[in-house]
């Protein structure tokens, strides 16, 4: 059941209201989702947790049918809950730091990783592991967007992830 997506972005809250946002954060939520009886008491919880946060947040909520998630999430599993949010970018970097500098001793560098899939089972790797900064090749690689996020159990949104315009000439 994997709701960890919008849990992390709506934990970080402050970053996903920034004023560039394209549109205001908005939480939907399929009819029936919450803690009825077809819910195991772990899932009603979890879901519970995730209207409460959004509410504390005051980010709104609208209660809508399967249909309109479907078409939210462009037809990808959904779990019942969809967050808009800004999209998410990535901050440039054109030269890695010294070790001296950095409390960071090891980076994980994607290049040209094209599958979404892919991508999201490789930051949950990178944020298993210490967390691991991930440098992504900013061309011919899957956009960081909902679908890595998701696969990505939402350590998309824990981990620091940088694009690189050129991966080969930073690693020099």
């Amino acid at each position: 059941w994997a709701v960890s997506p919008e849990e992390r972005a709506l934990e970080e809250a402050q970053e996903a209201r920034k004023p560039e946002a394209q549109f205001k954060p908005w939480l939907f939520v399929q009819d029936g989702t919450g803690g009825g009886k077809s819910r195991s008491k772990d899932k009603a919880a979890v879901a519970s947790q995730i209207e409460s946060l959004a509410e504390s947040l005051a980010i709104p909520t609208a209660r809508v049918d399967k249909g309109v998630l479907n078409s939210l999430s462009g037809n990808r599993p959904h779990q019942g809950y969809v967050l808009r949010t800004r999209s998410f970018s990535a901050p440039s970097l054109s030269t890695l730091p010294s070790p001296s500098e950095t409390s960071h001793k090891l980076y994980l560098a994607l290049d040209e990783v094209v599958d979404p899939q892919n991508v999201g089972a490789l930051l949950r790797s990178a944020h298993f592991l210490g967390p691991v900064p991930v440098l992504v090749c900013a061309k011919n690689s899957s956009p960081l967007g909902p679908v890595v996020s998701a696969a990505s159990a939402g350590a998309l949104e824990v981990t620091d992830v940088y694009e690189v315009g050129n991966l080969p000439r930073l690693l020099r």
